[in-house]
């Protein structure tokens, strides 16, 4: 194993400048959609610790690219996922926020 000196020492990686995606890459609605399609779409994504919704009916909310997502953790303490309408969000997080 080396030392962090050796390592940094040996360190070939971007030391300077260097050029970056075209700006059609970040705001092309088509390189988006695809974008989508092919990484957000087809595999999962980690959103959160299951200890960030650790009690019975603890949930969070997120939105991956168009699609929102409810993730709760039910009375017998299983995580569920859920795609859910905005709406549907706000009403729980406002019903929750009164309890």
């Amino acid at each position: 194993m080396h030392s962090p000196d050796t390592a940094l020492e040996q360190y070939n990686g971007l030391t300077g400048h260097t050029r970056g995606l075209p700006a059609a890459a970040y705001f092309e609605p088509r390189r988006y959609q695809r974008e989508l399609e092919r990484i957000w779409h087809r595999h999962w994504i980690y959103v959160c610790r299951s200890s960030e919704i650790g009690r019975a009916r603890s949930f969070r909310t997120f939105e991956l690219g168009e699609q929102r997502l409810l993730l709760l953790r039910d009375d017998s303490g299983r995580v569920q996922v859920s795609t859910t309408p905005a709406g549907t969000a706000a009403r729980l997080c406002a019903a929750r926020a009164r309890e």
